[in-house]
C-alpha cells in the first residue's frame, strides 16, 4: 500500500502486489483535502490515516480483494489544526494506538483501535497527556508490554514518557534532550538488553 499526498489535491493510493509487483489498484482517491497520510497493515486489512480539517480519518481496504477502500471513519475530532502532529502503531497485532496534538489545549490524545476501525471505550478509552506535541510525535512499542511516546515542542524540548499497554502511564513524562533546534522527525526501536533508543531527525543549522 502507498499513499501520498498529490498535485491535484488530497491523497491518493495504490495497491501493489508485493510478490509480483503488479497493481491491484492503482492511483485511487482518499480524500480530496486530506494531508499528512500514514499508511499501515494490521491484522488482515491495510489502512490509510490522515488529517483533515481538525480530525483525524482511517480507510480501510482488504488486500485479498482490494477492489475498493471502505468509507472514512473519524478516529479523533480534537486534533490541533495549526500543527497537525499525529502518529500511529500497530500494537503486536492486538490494536491500533493512535496519539496527536490537541486542539485548544497543551495536550496529547492517546486512544485504541480496532480493524473496524472503532475508537476503543471502557479501560481503553482515550487518554489524555499534559504535555504539547507541536513539532514531532512518535508512538513506540517498547519492551515488557510498554508504549513509548516520544514528542517535541519548542518549551519543553524532546520529551518522553513510558505507558502501559492500556496507557497508563508507568514514568513521568522527562526530557529527553535539551535540544533547542526544533525535532522533525523521532523513531525508536528496542535492544537485545531491554532498552528502547530514539531516533530523531532536527531542522538544518
Amino acid at each position: 500500500l502507498y499513499a501520498w499526498e498529490d498535485s491535484r489535491g488530497g491523497v491518493r493510493a495504490s495497491i501493489v502486489d508485493e510478490t509480483t509487483g503488479v497493481p491491484m489498484l492503482t492511483d485511487v482517491s482518499i480524500d480530496a483535502s486530506a494531508t499528512r497520510a500514514r499508511c499501515l497493515a494490521f491484522k488482515s486489512y491495510l489502512y490509510v490515516y490522515y488529517y483533515k480539517s481538525g480530525s483525524l480519518y482511517a480507510r480501510r481496504i482488504n488486500p485479498k480483494e482490494p477492489t475498493a477502500f471502505d468509507a472514512a471513519v473519524e478516529i479523533s475530532d480534537t486534533v490541533n489544526t495549526s500543527n497537525p502532529t499525529y502518529d500511529i502503531l500497530n500494537y503486536a497485532n492486538i490494536r491500533m494506538i493512535f496519539a496527536h496534538n490537541v486542539q485548544g489545549a497543551s495536550e496529547i490524545k492517546l486512544g485504541f483501535v480496532d480493524e473496524n476501525p472503532t475508537v476503543l471505550a471502557g479501560v481503553l478509552a482515550p487518554k489524555t497527556i499534559s504535555e504539547a506535541a507541536t513539532d514531532s510525535i512518535a508512538i513506540i512499542q517498547g519492551t515488557s508490554q510498554k508504549i513509548i511516546l516520544a514528542y517535541y515542542n519548542s518549551t519543553d524540548k524532546l520529551r518522553a514518557t513510558i505507558l502501559n499497554n492500556g496507557g497508563t502511564t508507568l514514568v513521568s513524562p522527562a526530557t529527553i534532550d535539551s535540544i533547542a533546534t526544533t525535532v522533525r522527525n523521532i523513531t525508536g526501536y528496542n535492544s537485545d538488553d531491554d532498552e528502547t533508543t530514539l531516533l530523531y531527525e532536527i531542522d538544518e543549522t
